[in-house]
């Protein structure tokens, strides 16, 4: 059951970043568009860039290799299509998802509280997600959120 919650949490990530923007839009705060997209996007490509400086497998593919799988579920392997087909086979440094998700809940939080709260909670469920999952590792999950915070403190708060 736990398994399934997270691997919706992971899979919510996707839709998650555009309908962040929307709900400025619909709440009346689209004059936050450039805050928001300033906290989603620079965070997201410095744990792209990472990938050049520290180079790694998601510790998935690397336990696979070794052997080691989590139960496949239909849920999972959605995720893993996914993944296969929309992402970049390399694990990033820090977590992409994760920081891109708390860069929305931070400015979703400031502008439209309600809807931050709710942002916030699926952040934080990508993040456990993440490394309960072995999408990322354990730091990835955890310098995301870092990241995400001193983007949003130094640039878009």
């Amino acid at each position: 059951m736990l398994s399934a919650y997270l691997e919706v949490a992971y899979l919510s990530f996707y839709p998650l970043i555009p309908l962040g923007i929307v709900i400025l839009y619909l709440g009346g705060q689209s004059d936050g568009a450039d805050q928001y997209w300033t906290a989603v996007l620079v965070p997201t490509y410095v744990c792209h860039a990472s990938t050049v400086l520290f180079p790694s497998l998601p510790p998935r593919l690397v336990e696979a290799d070794e052997g080691g799988r989590l139960r496949r579920s239909r849920l999972r392997a959605v995720s893993s299509w996914v993944l296969q087909h929309g992402g970049i086979t390399v694990n990033t440094f820090p977590s992409g998802h994760v920081a891109s998700a708390f860069g929305a809940a931070f400015v979703l939080l400031t502008l439209t509280p309600v809807a931050g709260i709710v942002c916030l909670w699926i952040a934080g469920s990508i993040a456990l997600a993440t490394a309960v999952l072995r999408y990322h590792y354990f730091m990835d999950a955890v310098l995301g959120v870092v990241l995400a915070l001193l983007t949003y403190v130094c640039f878009a708060a």
